[in-house]
């Protein structure tokens, strides 16, 4: 391994701020921040599912905080098959984005960097993805930029996060 890197929802403070909204720390609260940026015509959430690792990460913090870090590595490990229930309860969860129409249109046209200028232009509001993004930030938007952890979903399941780690693998034979 030679890098990781944390995921978490960047966020246009000065959106919040103007529409009235604290950072959510718990499901109920971002879904009524979802809400409360679509009906001022501001889209939620700003996601590139061109090549579809990005929803991977929804995916992700989804079932961690639905179904808790154990579970997920079970499934992970393809210990549990994606039609058990739990999963089924994830996507049910995630429906709770989808059918308002919280994410941008269109976004499977998007890639993760296609996505960005909506974010900085205010089209958007939030952006669950890695730190990586950050230096892509523009210099004048540095000071409107905040981050928050992704929300509690079931107050009984401990808090995990997403950090992926970048790795470069050499065959044992290799020369």
């Amino acid at each position: 391994p030679y890098t990781y890197y944390q995921w978490g929802v960047y966020y246009r403070k000065d959106l919040f701020e103007q529409n009235g909204i604290a950072v959510p720390t718990t499901w109920d609260e971002f879904k009524a921040a979802c809400a409360t940026l679509k009906k001022n015509d501001i889209a939620p959430i700003a996601i590139g599912t061109k090549n579809l690792w990005p929803s991977a990460g929804w995916f992700d913090y989804l079932n961690l905080r639905v179904n808790g870090l154990d579970f997920h590595m079970q499934l992970m490990k393809g210990e549990v098959p994606y039609t058990d229930q739990r999963v089924k309860d994830v996507f049910a969860k995630w429906r709770e984005l989808v059918d308002p129409g919280y994410y941008i249109d269109n976004h499977t046209s998007y890639s993760w960097q296609d996505a960005q200028p909506f974010l900085y232009q205010g089209k958007a509001a939030m952006y669950l993805i890695g730190n990586f993004i950050v230096p892509n930030f523009p210099e004048e938007l540095k000071d409107k930029m905040g981050f928050f952890q992704f929300p509690v979903i079931n107050p009984d399941v401990a808090m995990y996060e997403d950090a992926p780690t970048d790795l470069l693998a050499i065959p044992a034979n290799a020369k």
